[in-house]
């Protein structure tokens, strides 16, 4: 059982529907199936091209990049690192790469 989350009744996990205030209530997603935008940070679809908050287009191998390099983290360490964590690591090689070619 969860509570509502507009009039805090108590309703069955799965409803779709309160039953007291028959307002919609937006099923949770997954977070496996969403991603930080590299750009705003909102959790987005993994497989968005494009974010739904700051408009901004999701270059193909910079998402390609995340998720191999969470992969990697996952196959080879105890505690895999969080999207946060790769996108700020991929972020500092990229300024590194731009400042070597300045």
């Amino acid at each position: 059982m969860k509570n509502c989350p507009f009039c805090a009744e108590e309703i069955k996990d799965l409803a779709v529907v309160c039953q007291y205030c028959r307002k919609a209530i937006e099923p949770k997603r997954p977070i496996e199936d969403r991603m930080k935008c590299p750009y705003c940070a909102e959790l987005i679809k993994r497989e968005a091209i494009l974010c739904r908050y700051c408009g901004r287009e999701l270059a193909p191998q910079k998402v390609a990049q995340v998720s191999e390099a969470l992969r990697i983290a996952e196959a080879t360490s105890e505690e895999p690192k969080s999207e946060s964590a790769v996108q700020e690591e991929l972020t500092e090689q990229d300024q590194a790469t731009h400042a070597e070619v300045s």
